[in-house]
């Protein structure tokens, strides 16, 4: 399975990113180098993001990638879900959110967060 796909969600650019079940924190570096969203989706504000990162270790160079991930996707994700944050992920995570000042939130399955997703795309298009 690949770990990052792109498909649609609510009309949108869906961008999926598994960075699960890794058993060392530098597995996922390879995988964040090609995270960063490309210029086919880069519209302000268009994509909708799902990463899952349950049972990743992740130390500060993983931090550091994703922070840099973090801020190159900042303008053109609506909304990011994340599964999997759990000790001093969530930490980080609460972190994170706070520098790049990101719409998103954590959940405990997919399904609610893709249900969030969804209804964050909603909200915006009847605001547009």
């Amino acid at each position: 399975m690949d770990r990052l796909t792109w498909s649609t969600l609510a009309g949108r650019p869906f961008f999926r990113l598994d960075l699960s079940g890794f058993q060392r924190p530098a597995d996922a570096l390879p995988h964040l180098v090609h995270a960063k969203i490309p210029a086919e989706h880069q519209q302000p504000k268009r994509v909708l993001t799902l990463a899952d990162v349950t049972n990743s270790p992740f130390d500060n160079a993983v931090k550091d990638a994703l922070r840099d991930v973090l801020d190159h996707n900042r303008p053109y994700v609506l909304a990011a879900a994340l599964l999997g944050v759990t000790g001093l992920k969530k930490v980080m995570y609460t972190a994170l959110m706070r520098i790049t000042g990101r719409n998103s939130r954590p959940f405990e399955n997919e399904a609610e967060a893709v249900a969030w997703l969804e209804a964050q795309a909603m909200a915006a298009d009847h605001t547009t």
